[in-house]
C-alpha cells in the first residue's frame, strides 16, 4: 500500500474535522497546549516554545528523528490557522546522495515533500491541519504516519 493511500483517510478526516474518538477531546492549531497534551498522552515528548515572532512551535521526536511542529497563520502569536510537521537532515556530508534521494523521493507517493536549502539541509514537511478541530487520535495517527515517512528517508540517507 502506498504512503498516500495509508495517509489519505486520516488526512481527509483531519482536514474536514470529521474524525472522532469516544474519549478524546478535539485538538486544534488554535490550542497548542492541547496538541502537546495529545502527544504526551501518546507517549511522545513534546515541548512548547515560541519563535522570534511569537508564534508557537512544538519540538518532539519519533523513531530517532526530531520533529518540529510549526504553527502559521497566527494573529500575534495566537489563534493559529495551520500547523506543519517538519523533519530536517544535514546533507553537507554527502550532497550527491541527498540530491539523488530527494529526486527518487519526489517520484514516489509520500504524504509530504522533501526540499533542500542552499545550506544543504533537507527538509521533509507536511501541512497537517487548517482551522478545524480533530480528535487527538487522528492528530496522533497523522503524526505517526509522518514520522514513519521521515524514518524511511533517514534509513535511505544513512
Amino acid at each position: 500500500m502506498s504512503h498516500f493511500t495509508r495517509m489519505g483517510l486520516p488526512v481527509i478526516l483531519a482536514v474536514l474535522g470529521l474524525a472522532s474518538s469516544a474519549t478524546a477531546a478535539p485538538v486544534t492549531p488554535h490550542n497548542p497546549d492541547g496538541l502537546v497534551a495529545a502527544l504526551q498522552a501518546a507517549g511522545y515528548q513534546a515541548k512548547l516554545s515560541k519563535t522570534d515572532d511569537g508564534s508557537p512551535e512544538i519540538t518532539s521526536a519519533a523513531g530517532g528523528n526530531n520533529i518540529l511542529i510549526a504553527f502559521s497563520g497566527c494573529d500575534k502569536g495566537a489563534n493559529c490557522d495551520y500547523l506543519e510537521f517538519i523533519a530536517t537532515w544535514d546533507c553537507s556530508a554527502d550532497v550527491k546522495k541527498c540530491d539523488d534521494m530527494q529526486a527518487q523521493w519526489s517520484k514516489e507517493e509520500h504524504v509530504g515533500t522533501i526540499m533542500k536549502s542552499a545550506s544543504q539541509v533537507a527538509m521533509y514537511h507536511y501541512l497537517v491541519v487548517g482551522g478545524g478541530n480533530v480528535s487527538d487520535d487522528t492528530f496522533i495517527n497523522t503524526f505517526e504516519y509522518f514520522a514513519r515517512d521521515a524514518n524511511e528517508f533517514e534509513k535511505l540517507y544513512k
